[in-house]
């Protein structure tokens, strides 16, 4: 039998009276485009006693003072490094064939818990416990998290993106380890310890998400989706807790994208320094030339665009330069500038101002529809997103160009938030599904049936 859900579609291959089933959970967006897939055998399980026994969030009452980055950074000297630790694993234990390829992988997420050898992933778990216990644990308790990226904010030029984030990146390899040790927890029956992992691990990528950088912002999502995948074991494991209300605890959205959208919003003018008072420069119409074309082609460099770079080469010529002018100048006069003002301005002054004003009418095109909820902005968000770039890059001028380099990240962002937020509804709908069999004796035939709980909408 199988239902619809506005998250999911749920198929039970098997159902007895037993209430034990075999489920394949799909999350699917308004379009029917598959987003995630769980497949999983579960077993009934009641409302835990007290009903709020699990957490994946710490309670506000058992937060500490201090800063959390300065723990996880301590953890990365060598000997500690979740990526040293890893090269070590690889050594100590054989690897196996894994993705059609010789290579590590044993101990990936992608490989069915049941597969693994129990000793070996529990040997490897405990390379992992002076990184925990004295690190990453004391660090997911800790009220703030301050990585020390605020001098994003007085930068300027192509270096905003030469700043490296080694330290975000690193703490993908700190998921990594936490997600051993949470399979290690669960192969073993220590459900407690699992629960106690997914948390600090989801606590981490919060944290991470913190940074005023949308990448980091991207990483924490990252990190907080592989506990989501390791909470299909964890739900999967033979006599484990129902966690509906330790799900339902999390917070909405798990890692919050808006602020570090807004910063990115903000960097158009900023990374192409040229634009920044092109209003009121005053170059030699060569110069302006030049500084237009530098900066473009610094940029793309930095964001690893080389091929792009190839493409606009084309638009930074003489020649283009006097295509993109007319409708450059046109927009200008529309908006209401002085028409004797602009006729006296260089061509590439001409151009600088428009490419500023139009990178930041897309920027605020895309960006205001991050306040109305998703299900209401979607369509036209991506309506919108797509008329933009499909301007000609002539006709639309270096703010076109702009967006091309700049936006495509951003609108993909807010969408890997609400994938996260659709996993965590896919969690708690199964949860939902096993408390209602372990209070009826049997599996639901549809989810209207389902009164124990709310339901995801």
């Amino acid at each position: 039998m199988s239902f619809r859900h506005p998250f999911l579609l749920i198929a039970f291959l098997v159902a007895s009276p037993s209430a034990r089933a075999d489920l394949v959970v799909e999350s699917v967006d308004g379009d029917g485009v598959n987003l995630t897939v769980y497949q999983m055998t579960v077993n009934a399980a009641p409302e835990p006693v007290p009903a709020l026994r699990y957490h994946l969030t710490v309670r506000e009452s058992e937060m500490k003072h201090g800063n959390a980055a300065v723990y996880y950074l301590r953890g990365i000297p060598e000997g500690n490094d979740p990526e040293r630790v890893f090269e070590r694993l690889q050594k100590d234990f054989p690897e196996d064939d894994v993705h059609g390829r010789q290579g590590p992988g044993w101990y990936s997420v992608e490989r069915p818990l049941a597969s693994l050898d129990r000793k070996k992933l529990a040997e490897a778990s405990r390379g992992f416990d002076r990184l925990y216990d004295s690190f990453v644990l004391p660090g997911s308790m800790r009220r703030d998290c301050d990585w020390g990226h605020g001098q994003i904010f007085e930068m300027s030029g192509p270096d905003i993106y030469a700043f490296l984030l080694p330290d975000v990146q690193t703490m993908r390899n700190f998921s990594r380890a936490l997600m051993l040790r949470a399979r290690a927890a669960i192969a073993r029956g220590d459900y407690d310890a699992a629960v106690e992992t997914l948390r600090v691990n989801y606590q981490l990528g919060r944290h991470v998400g913190e940074s005023p950088f949308l990448v980091s912002s991207l990483v924490g999502i990252a990190i907080t989706s592989m506990s989501n995948a390791i909470m299909v074991d964890l739900i999967s494991a033979k006599d484990s807790p129902n966690l509906y209300w330790a799900l339902s605890e999390l917070p909405d959205p798990l890692v919050n994208v808006r602020k570090a959208t807004q910063i990115e919003m903000d960097l158009g003018a900023r990374v192409v320094p040229v634009l920044q008072k092109a209003e009121t420069a005053e170059h030699a119409p060569e110069e302006w030339s030049r500084l237009l074309a530098e900066d473009f082609k610094q940029l793309t460099k930095l964001l690893d665009s080389q091929q792009m770079w190839e493409e606009l080469i084309p638009y930074t010529t003489a020649g283009a330069a006097l295509v993109m002018y007319p409708p450059a100048k046109q927009r200008l006069l529309e908006s209401g500038m002085d028409a004797a003002r602009v006729e006296a301005m260089p061509v590439g002054q001409v151009l600088a101002i428009d490419a500023a004003r139009e990178y930041r009418k897309r920027a605020d095109g895309m960006e205001k529809w991050y306040y109305v909820p998703w299900r209401e902005a979607r369509v036209r968000q991506r309506a919108q997103f797509e008329s933009d770039l499909a301007e000609s890059r002539l006709s639309g001028g270096f703010g076109v160009l702009l967006a091309d380099l700049l936006l495509p990240a951003v609108e993909s962002a807010r969408t890997a938030e609400i994938r996260v937020a659709w996993q965590i509804g896919g969690l708690r709908t199964v949860e939902a599904l096993r408390m209602h069999a372990a209070a009826t004796g049997q599996f639901p035939e549809r989810l209207q049936d389902v009164k124990i709980v709310p339901l995801p909408v």
